[in-house]
């Protein structure tokens, strides 16, 4: 079991695969597919001009610490694909191509993350790197066969 979290807003994860939340009043938020938009983008999908900007890790972090203040038991994950799609992910930070996303999911406070197949697009060996950097907990073992051994120490 570890636990995550300070004050009195700990969550628990159980290591061996299993994520153990207090059972009164928890919540769940995740993301995926995030495809590096840490920027906020056009709503394309709005009729009207101008378009509203929609997105990116500034209005998440603002939504997710308003979530938190209402709802201190919550729940952060991300389903992968945080890489590719900006260039961001071409500038080293942390010793790590795209580094720069993963700090940023550190700060806004993800507990959990599990990389998507646009995580490997650089190599399995930055994904190594961003796992090591990371302060959110990974769960690899969907990919334990293209990253042989998983250690954040590598």
């Amino acid at each position: 079991m570890v636990q995550a979290g300070c004050g009195s807003n700990y969550r628990y994860f159980d290591v061996s695969g299993g994520i153990v939340l207090p059972a009164e009043n928890n919540h769940h938020l995740h993301t995926n597919d995030i495809h590096a938009s840490f920027v906020p983008h056009e709503a394309v999908w709005v009729k009207e001009n101008p378009k509203p900007l929609v997105g990116g890790f500034n209005e998440l972090s603002f939504v997710v610490d308003s979530l938190r203040h209402v709802k201190p038991v919550t729940l952060l994950l991300d389903a992968g694909d945080v890489m590719t799609g900006n260039p961001i992910t071409e500038y080293t930070y942390g010793g790590a191509e795209g580094g720069a996303l993963f700090e940023m999911m550190n700060r806004i406070g993800y507990e959990l993350w599990t990389p998507g197949n646009h995580d490997f697009d650089i190599s399995s060996a930055n994904l190594r790197k961003l796992t090591k950097n990371c302060k959110v907990p990974d769960y690899l073992c969907k990919y334990s066969r293209y990253l042989k051994p998983i250690s954040r120490q590598q």
